[in-house]
This record gives C-alpha cells, sequence and structure tokens, in this order.
C-alpha cells in the first residue's frame, strides 16, 4: 500500500480524527516490551533484533465500544519499508467481538487515519 491509496482505502467518518498525533521513542525495546501507550496517540519506537538490525514499530491505543484496542504498524524483516498491520484487543486478545455495524464503521475509519498518520509523517518515509 503506497501514499496514494491510503487515501483510497477508507475515508475516515465523522467518528474517527483525521490523523493522531505522533510521540517518538528514543529507547530501542527488545522482546515484547513496548512502551506505555496513551489513547490517541501513535507511540513510535525501534524494536530491537537479535541480527542487531533496529526496526520501526507504531503503536496506538484506542478504546471502541468499551474495549482497548491496540493498532500495530511494524516494519518486517522483508526488506526496508516494508510493513504488516495488525490489531487487537487488550481485553480479548483478538480484533473483532461481535461490533455493530457503526463501531465496525468506527473500527475502520480508526484504522484508516492510524496508516494515514503515519504514511503522512515525512520523517518516516513510509
Amino acid at each position: 500500500m503506497n501514499k496514494e491509496s491510503v487515501a483510497e482505502f477508507i475515508e475516515p467518518q465523522e467518528t474517527g480524527p483525521v490523523s493522531f498525533p505522533i510521540i517518538t521513542d528514543e529507547e530501542t525495546y527488545y522482546f515484547d516490551r513496548t512502551p506505555d501507550l496513551k489513547e490517541g496517540q501513535i507511540i513510535h519506537y525501534k524494536q530491537g533484533v537479535f541480527s542487531g538490525e533496529k526496526r520501526r514499530r507504531f503503536l496506538l491505543l484506542k478504546s471502541i465500544a468499551g474495549l482497548n484496542f491496540e493498532f500495530s504498524l511494524n516494519e518486517t524483516s522483508y526488506g526496508d519499508g516494508v510493513y504488516q498491520l495488525s490489531f487487537k484487543t487488550k481485553e480479548y486478545e483478538y480484533a473483532t467481538t461481535n461490533l455493530d455495524p457503526d463501531t465496525n464503521n468506527s473500527l475502520f475509519s480508526i484504522i484508516a487515519s492510524f496508516v494515514k498518520s503515519v504514511s503522512e509523517s515525512p520523517e518516516y518515509n513510509i
């Protein structure tokens, strides 16, 4: 997915912000450790791996219908600039829990806003 296709992927609805602020954490994290998340803020940090590489990670915590969703955009080992998107709830360790159509639209809007916020930040070159 490139910058042009992000906008076409799904237009943010009124239920979600157009962009989220991005806060950079300078510490390098290893294994499953992550920075503390704050509602509605994207945390950018680097994850160290066994090969000595450091990969970019972006995390967002957002409450939807009483569930705390963690969204992540992670640089992979498949090459420079290749990312994977995932999300789950803190409560259930999986992503969806029989959400109604309006709540699903909110979820999709937040995903689109998350990806758009990161992809439109020139300092990350995504």
